[in-house]
């Protein structure tokens, strides 16, 4: 009788434990204003950036974290006009391990128009560009 009893306690606290702490993705956005042809700058101390070359107008910014608060690991700085535009993100706080500062996984999506010359730097991730549309593009 114990055996029967003890099975569905097991499989209660299994549940339980697998669901562990909810993991919350925050996410921002923020659309700038850039013609094409104009200048795109990212500086950023922390995340990965993917940039990609769009037919509209305008910079368009998404920053996503799975782990922390956006507003409570960064600063954002914003600054545009019809030929440039930029966005600079610093750490709110300064990180005591290298383990922390892998955990944050923060990521900079940013769309601009096809034309635009791009400056990006992160002292935290990767840096992914694809600036030329479709019709542009040549296989080599």
């Amino acid at each position: 009788m114990k055996t029967r009893l003890l099975r569905p306690s097991f499989v209660l606290i299994g549940l339980v434990l697998a669901a562990g702490p909810a993991v919350a993705e925050t996410r921002m956005e923020k659309t700038l204003k850039l013609e094409p042809g104009g200048q795109f700058t990212l500086d950023t101390e922390l995340g990965k950036v993917t940039v990609r070359g769009t037919s509209s107008p305008g910079v368009r910014l998404v920053v996503t974290s799975r782990r922390d608060d956006i507003d409570d690991l960064l600063t954002f700085r914003y600054e545009e006009g019809a030929r440039s535009a930029s966005v600079h993100a610093r750490r709110k706080h300064r990180l005591s391990s290298w383990f922390e500062f892998r955990g944050s996984s923060v990521q900079f999506e940013v769309e601009v128009p096809a034309e635009t010359a791009v400056n990006v730097h992160t002292s935290g991730g990767g840096i992914s560009l694809a600036l030329a549309t479709l019709k542009d593009r040549k296989m080599i």
